[in-house]
Parts: C-alpha cells; structure tokens; sequence
C-alpha cells in the first residue's frame, strides 16, 4: 500500500538530478486581467471581479474545516499568498478588497505556483497602493412566507496603506430566516395510515463579527501578516407538530432548540530571506464556545397522562493552537524544494446534560454516558515537496510526508492512542496547447477525526440519540483524479474531472452496543465525475451574456455494518447540478439573471430507521440590478420560482435494520416564495 508513496519519493529525488532548461512559468498558460475587463459588470468588490473570471470558480480552502493549517487547497491568492487565517473565507477575503484597489488578476495553472498542494486553475489578484482610505458598504433585508422580514446582510470594510502597511477593517452582521411547512403522513407496517399531521418549521440565525487585518511589506523583502477576528453565532429553531390519529385524539409535539455561542482567532505570518532559500512563520490560535439547549414537548390535548417532555443542554468548548514553519529552496539548475513542519494542538471539552418526564411529573435528570468528556489532540506534520518543470508544457510536483498524532480521552473515558500515517502526492500538469490542458494527481490522504463524535449527543428534531466512540481511528485513502481543461477564445470553456478514491477506516454510523453512533467501517470506495463550463452568449445572440453550469455525479460504496450488504456511505452526496445565466445589457446601467441549483443525497442509515430527504423540483431565484442609483448598485431578488418543496421519508425496524418494518413516515413541505432587496456601495 506504501508503493505509490514511494514513487512519490523516487520521483521527487530524481527529478533534483535532471538538468532542466525551463526554471520560468509557460506565459502561454497564464491568463491576465486587468480591471477594465471587469467594467461591464460594475464591481464593487475583488469578489465581484474574480466571479466573473471566465470558466473559473472559487474553491474554499479544505483545511479551512479542519485542524491545523497544511498545504494549500484553495484557488485564490491574494499578491502571490495564500489567505492568512482560517476563519477567513476565500469570499469574504475578497469583499475586503475594494475594486479600485485591483491590479490585475492572473489566472495559471497551480502546479506553476511556490505554493505546495494547489492544482488546476487558481487565480491570484495582485492589489497596489491607493493614496486614499477605501471601503465597501452592503446592506440587504429579506423576507420569505410566514418568516418576519429582518437585515440578512449588513456590512462595512474600511482599508488603506501607508508606505509598507497596509490594513483592513470589517463590521459585519450576516444573519439567516428560513423555514418550510406542510404534512406528514404515517404509515404502519402493512402501509395502512394511522396518523395526519400538519406542520411549521422556523430556523433563525444572527451572527454579527469584527475583523481587522494588517500586511507589512518593507523593502529588504521581508512580508508579515496578522488578523484578528471575533463573532458571535445566535441560533433558534421552532417546529409546531399538529397530529391527528386515525383513531385517537388531537395532539401537539413541540420542538424549541438555541445556541448562543463565540468564536475569537488570532494569527499571523511572517516570511524573510535565510540563507539561500526563504522562510515563513506561521502561528494561529482559536477558541470557541457553543452552548446549546434543545426542549421536546408532546402529548394529547385533552389527556395530560399522554404528556412527554425532554430537554438536553450541553456546552462545547474547543481551542486550536498552531505552529508551522515552510522554508523554500529555489536551486539555479531549477525546481523548488520546500520543507514544512507544523505542530497543532486541538481540544474540545463538553459538557451535557439529559432530563425527561412523563405526565404531569417533573423533569427527571437520565444518565447519558459519554456526554460529558475533554478530547486532546498533539498532531506534527511533516513534508518535503519538489516542483520541477520537465518541459516548457510539462510540470510535475511531488511531496512525502508523515503525520503523528497522539488523541486522549478524559472525563468519563480516560484513553490515549498514538498514530503515525504516511501522506504524500504526485502530479503532473501537461499544457498540450495554449487553449488544452491536463492535470493528473495521485495522493494519500489522511483524515481527522471529528472531535465531537467521542461525545455522546440526543438529536429532538431527528429523535436519534448518538453514542461517543473512544475507539474511533481516522480515515486513510488514496486519491486518484485527472482534470482536462478546453478553453474556446470565442465563447468560453469547459473543465471535467473524474476522481477515484479507495478509503480505509471510512466513518460512518455504526451499532455501539444497544446504541448507534460513529464508528469505522474497513473499507470504501468513492468515484466522482464534474463538469463546470462557462459560456459567452454573444455570439448567440445575447449581447453580454455568459451562462454558468457545474453538474457532479458520485458513486459511493461500502458493505454495512449490521446488515453487511453493499450501500451508499451515510449522507454522502449523490448528484449536483447548478447553472447561471447572465446579462449585463450593453451600454446600459441593468443587471438581470436567472440561478438554479438541485442536490441530491444519500440515505442516512441509523441504527433501526432509514432516512431519505429531497429537494424537487430545484431552486430557482431570479434578480435585477442597476449599477448606479445614487452611486450604489442596487438588487432585487426574488427565490423559489418552481415551489421547491422538501420530501423526506423515514423507514422504522421493529429493533434493528436487521428486522422487520414496522411502518414509515412520509413528509411534504414547501418553502413558499423568498424575496430580498439590496444596495452595495464603496468609498
């Protein structure tokens, strides 16, 4: 199973003893912009120019989710860099950045880049000097049916420079009113219905934040960067359940469950020249608290015997402490050499509680084993990566590594265990021609463990309880993918992708003894196919038009844990297909398109039900915009143009999956119409 890292390994080491002519980037693979080709579509932001880039789309960076840092996987650089911090999205980053702050954004091909881990197209956006104070400005409400209006988006950015500094500043409230309603049906074993029910579910969030940033650029060459940021995460979710027996009397169920949590980071970088290579220092810390509360109250309206209440809190406290060093190599016979070393210490430390009563008793604290525990992880990472262009067309990178971790367990549970994974990857980037182009990558992978599945956790709204695993391993996979890339001068372009992915110790919902919850299962296998393409309509007759798609298809497999037949990974994804359509009509001020997205997704297999939910027909929302009223850009939108509807399905077993059924649920809901209005500005 080491083979290919080997390879990987052998290949590297080779590749440092080839004489090579070709030290430059092929200039016929970078793609420039200058900010007059963006005019069209009346920028406010960097954010606004990069999402019109042709054939191009933002990828957020996979580590941003994840504990530590490592190589970059994201698309987007910002003045050669990757985005100091992880709290800080690629999108967000860009909003920072006000358009007349734009150089030029160049598009490559990232194999070409110092910057070990990125593939495909990547875009960099240079930004130069402005001898004023800028910043941006955005607010927009937003209503939906049977939701009261409320601000969905306000925000303010504020950056300047002074000879090597330079800074920003946000304020932002990013806040989100959702909801659907409609009928259950439930069904017994022999499909006879037993019982109607009607109901209203209401999801509301308020996060507001605080942000700042500073880069020092001085002239002995020397870059530092550090952000801080901090917000906070308000949460509430209401479901009214009417029921209505078949053969019995009126009953309500209601479902109340909020969170009122924070986030605060802190990190920074600093590169300079050392000896005959460079060095870069980078250091994070994050904390986070997330108290929660969910409440169940259900019974017969007119029988207080038949009354059922539950509450469960639980308080998550989680903390991220990062180091890493990179120190890059560029020799004068060619190629880049980086070594990296990171080391990251991570906890998550809950602390839960379960209380229920039936009737008119009061409510009864219940044990709940593993709900209460401190989970601790001491992970070092270590890799050597070489890029190398073998031809003015052909660029090939590796990287070998390993990765150490020491988890341990305290509370309820006390346990530490000690892993040490190889991880590692090849790949070539092949320019066949100015307008082709081929990426091919083979990488083993490993995966983190998700600290809270060593928690035991009750979910009212799904009515599952999950048992914490102190016995869970992290995944490992190799990863196969090819990208071809067909770019057309006239109209557009089009990228697929096809990926093979081999998982072992993939985790997925498991019985724990008469419970159920995360847990390994030996082997997986994961293929996906993508196409994204992005299409100039004027020679169809739209004068400033471009129509966008991106469509994945996934297949994924592996052998059950309590029935041991062949099925679907738990909620894995299925199916994806969105598309864009736009027109900024020519010599006018007026925006208008048309967005449609649908998704489809696995089953969730619990221990004794089977779960299924979809979306249908699809999303579709609409807008208009003028780009100057009073100076500002404003925005109509107006959603949910096919009556998108959710249904879900649920199958229960008299005791396990393993027995017989002992009926189902049927759910309809719609999520009615959906409007919003905006208005962007700068200064």
């Amino acid at each position: 199973m080491n083979k290919p890292i080997l390879l990987a390994g052998v290949a590297s080491l080779t590749m440092a003893f080839v004489p090579v002519a070709f030290a430059e980037p092929n200039a016929a693979m970078v793609e420039s912009y200058l900010p007059a080709d963006f005019s069209q579509y009346g920028p406010r932001t960097a954010f606004d120019m990069v999402s019109q880039v042709p054939g191009f789309s933002i990828q957020e960076d996979e580590n941003s989710g994840e504990r530590g840092f490592g190589q970059a996987s994201g698309n987007v650089l910002i003045n050669g860099q990757r985005i100091s911090g992880k709290s800080l999205s690629i999108m967000d980053a860009l909003s920072r950045i006000a358009a007349v702050q734009v150089i030029e954004i160049s598009v490559m091909d990232g194999a070409q880049l110092d910057v070990p881990g990125l593939s495909g197209r990547v875009v960099n956006v240079v930004t130069g000097e402005t001898d004023k104070i800028t910043g941006t400005y955005g607010w927009k409400v937003f209503t939906r049916e049977g939701v009261k209006p409320a601000p969905l988006r306000v925000d303010l950015t504020v950056s300047g420079s002074k000879g090597a500094l330079d800074w920003n500043m946000e304020l932002r409230h990013r806040a989100n009113r959702g909801g659907n309603a409609g009928n259950e049906l439930v069904y017994d074993a022999g499909g006879v219905l037993t019982e109607r029910r009607k109901e209203d579910f209401n999801h509301v969030t308020s996060q507001p934040s605080a942000a700042a940033g500073l880069a020092w650029k001085p002239e002995n060459g020397h870059v530092a960067n550090v952000n801080v940021s901090y917000a906070q995460f308000i949460k509430e979710d209401k479901e009214i359940s009417r029921s209505f027996p078949v053969n019995g009397t009126e009953g309500r169920r209601l479902y109340n469950g909020a969170e009122d949590g924070w986030n605060a980071e802190i990190g920074g970088d600093y590169s300079l020249d050392i000896g005959p290579g460079r060095f870069k220092g980078i250091g994070l810390v994050r904390l986070e608290n997330s108290p929660f509360v969910t409440r169940i109250l259900s019974g017969s309206l007119t029988d207080a015997s038949t009354r059922y209440q539950s509450r469960f809190e639980q308080t998550v406290d989680e903390g991220e402490y990062i180091a890493r060093g990179e120190y890059s190599i560029s020799p004068a016979n060619g190629g880049d050499w980086q070594l990296s070393i990171e080391s990251a210490f991570n906890y998550l430390e809950s602390d839960a509680a379960l209380s229920r009563a039936f009737g008119v008793a009061e409510l009864v604290p219940v044990s709940l084993p593993g709900s209460s525990t401190r989970v601790e992880e001491t992970r070092t990472e270590a890799l050597l990566t070489h890029s190398r262009r073998l031809s003015p067309k052909l660029f090939v990178q590796a990287s070998i590594g390993a990765e150490m971790s020491e988890i341990s367990q305290s509370g309820e549970v006390n346990k530490t265990r000690k892993f040490t994974r190889p991880k590692g990857f090849v790949q070539a980037s092949w320019g066949q021609s100015d307008s082709r182009s081929f990426v091919f990558r083979l990488e083993r992978e490993v995966g983190q463990l998700d600290f809270s599945d060593f928690v035991s956790t009750v979910n009212f709204e799904e009515e599952q309880d999950s048992a914490g695993n102190e016995d869970i391993v992290p995944h490992q996979s190799w990863v196969l993918s090819a990208e071809v890339e067909q770019k057309f001068s006239d109209w557009g372009s089009i990228t697929a992708t096809v990926t093979a992915e081999d998982i072992t110790d993939i985790v997925d919902l498991v019985p724990i003894g008469a419970r159920e919850g995360p847990g390994n299962i030996d082997t997986a296998k994961r293929y996906q196919a993508s196409v994204r393409a992005s299409v100039k309509l004027d020679k169809f007759g739209i004068p400033g038009g471009r129509f966008k798609i991106r469509a994945t298809a996934q297949q994924s497999e592996l052998a059950d844990a309590l029935t041991g037949q062949k099925r679907f990974i738990s909620s894995d994804d299925v199916s994806e297909i969105g598309g864009e359509l736009r027109q900024d009509i020519p010599n006018t001020d007026w925006t208008y398109g048309i967005r449609s997205r649908v998704d489809r997704k696995a089953a969730t297999f619990y221990l004794n039900s089977i779960d299924r939910s979809r979306v249908v027909p699809a999303f579709m929302f609409g807008f208009v915009e003028h780009k100057d009223v009073y100076g500002m850009t404003a925005r109509v939108e107006v959603g949910n143009w096919l009556n998108a509807r959710l249904g879900q399905s649920r199958e229960f077993y008299a005791d396990t999956r393993a027995s017989p059924q002992t009926g189902r649920q049927i759910r309809d809901r719609r999520f009615g119409p959906i409007f919003a209005v905006g208005l962007r500005g700068t200064f």
